[in-house]
């Protein structure tokens, strides 16, 4: 009949199924492995490496381990560097003349950042000023390939040294209080790390790095990244005594 169309249905046998060895080791999944005992989209390293979260990683950050969320700024609070891995931290020892303080902490390079562009109230000028701190040494205590969370233990044993040697052998108080400190440049949030200030001149600098040198787990005061040299530079030398303040 003209215009009339004639459907003809065919029965396909099954594809047979695959041998499980070749299948994703994921008990809920039905692909094929592509890598390891995975499938591309189940394999581990698809995900972000901050403990806790299960969301894909995001394969053009800087460091390739991170999801979205844990790679903005808003995560990390402070403008973290590009050519720095975010899961890498460091001890640092930072100073400013301005606030006659000495401190200590753990952190990435984006906080090292943070405190050198924080600001404080000048009671005396009744204005905000820069806090003007410097960095004197980072010590970097993991590689690129170990994440932090691993390495925290041995950061905190480090600083954890120059505190007891500040606080129990010199029997010194935090020197800067909260109030004090400053607060993140732009905002009016505090910048944090009041507790791990001394008098600048009070302690011996020398002998305080002595103390992150010779902790488990050190590696060295350098780090190099794409092949250069991108420690923070110092502005000057460390002291024992009194610091000579036309430093900056």
């Amino acid at each position: 009949m003209a215009g009339k169309r004639i459907i003809v249905y065919r029965v396909i046998e099954d594809a047979p199924k695959p041998d499980p060895s070749e299948m994703c080791v994921n008990t809920e999944c039905e692909q094929l492995k592509s890598r390891d005992d995975f499938c591309e989209r189940h394999h581990p390293s698809r995900y972000c490496t901050f403990e806790g979260c299960n969301e894909y990683k995001s394969w053009w950050s800087p460091d390739g381990g991170l999801c979205k969320e844990h790679e903005t700024d808003s995560f990390y609070d402070y403008k973290h560097p590009g050519i720095y891995p975010k899961h890498l931290r460091f001890v640092y020892l930072m100073y400013s003349n301005r606030l006659n303080a000495l401190k200590i902490g753990i952190g990435q390079f984006g906080r090292i950042e943070q405190i050198k562009k924080s600001q404080y109230f000048n009671p005396n000028t009744s204005k905000t000023e820069n806090s003007l701190w410097y960095v004197l040494k980072v010590a970097r205590f993991s590689t690129l390939n170990e994440q932090g969370n691993e390495s925290l233990p041995k950061f905190l044993a480090a600083e954890k040294r120059v505190l007891k040697y500040w606080h129990d052998e010199l029997g010194l108080q935090p020197y800067l209080r909260p109030e004090t400190i400053g607060f993140v440049k732009g905002t009016k949030k505090i910048l944090g790390g009041s507790s791990e200030t001394v008098l600048l001149g009070s302690v011996c600098e020398i002998e305080t790095w002595r103390r992150i040198q010779t902790a488990e787990g050190y590696l060295g005061d350098k780090y190099i990244g794409l092949g250069l040299d991108l420690t923070p530079r110092s502005k000057r030398p460390l002291h024992c005594g009194q610091p000579n303040h036309s430093h900056p």
